[in-house]
């Protein structure tokens, strides 16, 4: 996810929460797919959002939430060989 797609922290937060890298082991024959996509699926999901907004810090934009599911899921070219190829396996 390209940096300069994030947007200013809103007045009074502390931009501490950010998307760098999820570093999931990536030899392991699909064991615990389910798992890795339902931890993506929460932190780009409103539901996390919110919390973040409850705990004082700067919610991620949509678009990097986005940006992040369809790298994941390997749709609309955003994983990093391009559409088809999703980044969790």
């Amino acid at each position: 996810v390209d940096p300069s797609h994030f947007v200013e922290p809103p007045a009074g937060s502390y931009p501490i929460v950010g998307i760098s890298y999820l570093l999931f082991y990536g030899n392991n024959n699909g064991v615990h797919l389910a798992d890795k996509q339902t931890l993506i699926t929460y932190v780009t999901s409103p539901s996390a959002n919110g919390l973040l907004k409850k705990l004082e810090y700067a919610p991620m934009p949509t678009s990097i939430h986005t940006k992040v599911r369809h790298a994941a899921n390997g749709t609309a070219g955003g994983g990093p060989h391009g559409a088809g190829h999703p980044c969790i396996q």
